[in-house]
């Protein structure tokens, strides 16, 4: 009896610690694939291959653009009512700080969308320096960073008819694409160096003025102090934001990984049902090829 006891405890000590050594195997996976970065030359090779968009818009044509958007995104009629209800005169300085972090990050825009000439914005120059759940983070900010752009133009119009002006506050949506671009222009400052350092022979058509890392971080420290003054309430509804996005991306990867084994299983079975087949003309052959090599003897013995 003792010696059973004795041999049953070594098994369960056996198969907990084999579980354990799973859970740790999958774990290390499980996060090795998490920061796994896209290859540089996968992503060359995919630069080489497809086809350019034609670019027919020149220079007027997209400032033209951009002052559409910025008025009907209504900034002259939002800055006076910010100015005359919140800060007054000092309305300025926001504007010319927000200014400054914009010019500031189209440099380091302009930087990796000339080092990587590819669809996909901040979400491929992540992948390729920081790797894939970043890049995933960077691309879902963007999303509710062009959602909620999209939607505070259309509240802003709806002010003229009347309509939804009342549904949802504009300064919510503000505020809630604020803190995504600030989010963003970080990333993007920090995958401009993390380049610079990780592929310095990499051909660059344009870099970021003064050094690899100055402007970066000037403008890295700027988006900390404007998120540093954001709201309790808008960093909440980010993270809810945030929240349904993770749900989003593991559900995903769970059913993608499922699928994955399923097509795997079904590989495997063809491969199984493939070996009768592989065998019986295997053995067809090296019966014909028997029968023949003694046709091929009798045929020179007869000669």
């Amino acid at each position: 009896m003792p010696t059973d006891k004795s041999v049953d405890n070594n098994s369960r000590i056996q198969s907990e610690n084999n579980a354990s050594r799973r859970v740790l195997s999958c774990t290390k996976v499980f996060f090795k694939q998490l920061i796994a970065r896209k290859p540089m030359d996968i992503l060359q090779a995919e630069i080489d291959t497809r086809n350019e968009l034609r670019r027919d818009l020149n220079w007027i044509q997209l400032l033209a653009i951009g002052l559409g958007a910025t008025i009907g995104a209504g900034i002259f009629v939002f800055s006076g009512q910010a100015a005359a209800k919140y800060s007054g005169p000092s309305v300025i300085i926001s504007f010319l700080i927000t200014g400054i972090i914009t010019f500031l990050s189209s440099l380091s825009y302009a930087e990796l969308g000339a080092m990587m000439p590819i669809s996909g914005s901040a979400y491929t120059y992540a992948y390729a320096a920081l790797g894939e759940y970043l890049a995933w983070f960077i691309g879902w900010n963007s999303a509710l960073l062009y959602l909620f752009g999209f939607l505070t133009v259309t509240v802003t119009w709806s002010i003229f008819c009347a309509a939804l002006s009342g549904i949802c506050p504009v300064d919510i949506l503000g505020k809630t694409t604020a803190i995504g671009a600030l989010i963003t222009y970080t990333f993007v400052h920090i995958t401009v160096i993390v380049m610079r350092f990780t592929h310095r022979d990499m051909q660059r058509i344009f870099q970021v003025p003064f050094g690899s890392w100055l402007i970066p971080t000037i403008d890295f420290l700027l988006c900390m102090i404007l998120m540093k003054g954001i709201a309790d309430t808008t960093a909440y509804r980010f993270l809810v934001w945030t929240a349904l996005g993770q749900l989003v991306y593991f559900s995903y990867g769970f059913w993608h990984s499922k699928r994955r084994k399923l097509m795997k299983g079904e590989y495997v079975a063809n491969t199984i049902d493939l070996v009768p087949t592989i065998e019986s003309i295997m053995g067809q052959y090296t019966q014909h090829g028997f029968e023949s090599d003694i046709a091929s003897d009798n045929t020179e013995s007869a000669a």
